[in-house]
């Protein structure tokens, strides 16, 4: 060991450093905490996003059916169950071949 001792300069120096370094550590960990809620908030601000396409689509398509007769509204009911019944097969082969990729 060295017979070297520190000034009452450099132990204050130290003790302001050690105080720094803590309040630095501190606020980083606030600033990820921060970073993280936000990025939490904008998922759930995507997610509502997405909530409100959807109904708005859905509104939609009802003020549509409010200005049709009744036969030209049974065709585009059929259409539209046509086209979720094509969505729902293309998603069930996206399943598979998900599957098939992983055992490759």
């Amino acid at each position: 060991m060295s017979n070297y001792k520190k000034s009452a300069k450099d132990i204050a120096f130290d003790k302001e450093r050690a105080k720094f370094r803590s309040e630095i550590r501190s606020l980083t960990d606030n600033l990820n905490k921060s970073k993280k809620q936000i990025d939490e908030l904008n998922e759930t601000v995507r997610e509502k996003d997405v909530v409100i396409f959807q109904q708005k689509e859905w509104i939609d398509r009802l003020l549509e059916y409010t200005k049709l007769s009744e036969d030209d509204m049974k065709q585009l009911i059929e259409k539209d169950k046509k086209t979720s019944e094509i969505i729902d097969n293309f998603r069930s082969l996206q399943q598979v071949f998900g599957q098939l990729g992983s055992f490759i």
